[in-house]
């Protein structure tokens, strides 16, 4: 049994290479969690860059759930190095709930989203659902009495 739905999607669709980057990322260590301290300790050592070089050269690098929150001043700056590494090299997904349209100012710092932005969305393919969640969708199919029609 594979740990995540998106894993046994790729592997089910055959897209190995991808499989294995979706793999890869999801064994990295959460920056997100990391205080800005530790991320300083990280940068003394070498394993913070190492960390980010790493994401640079993944085939695939899935950035789930975009836009939750705004970025801050260290995650726009290192948004932006993964992404200029990556840019025309290697393949990047951004899956989230906010529309491009709010992602400018969701980065925050102008002059950063365009650059952010001009590497992101730049030769993209853009897939907009529309519809209600499929946690929804799924959620009042198993409620009971729900006839199945």
């Amino acid at each position: 049994m594979l740990a995540h739905p998106t894993l046994e999607k790729l592997y089910s669709l055959r897209l190995w290479g991808m499989a294995r980057g979706w793999e890869e990322q999801m064994r990295m260590t959460d920056l997100r969690e990391l205080t800005f301290e530790e991320r300083f300790g990280l940068l003394g050592d070498g394993r913070y860059g190492k960390v980010l070089a790493g994401l640079a050269r993944m085939d695939l690098l899935l950035i789930d759930d975009w836009g939750l929150v705004p970025l801050d001043d260290h995650g726009r700056r290192d948004i932006l190095e993964i992404l200029e590494d990556r840019h025309d090299v290697h393949s990047t997904i951004v899956t989230g709930q906010l529309p491009v349209s709010g992602w400018h100012e969701m980065i925050g710092d102008p002059t950063l989203a365009d650059a952010i932005l001009d590497r992101l969305v730049h030769n993209a393919h853009k897939i907009e659902l529309k519809g209600e969640s499929m946690r929804k969708i799924l959620k009042s199919l198993t409620q009971p009495g729900h006839s199945g029609t």
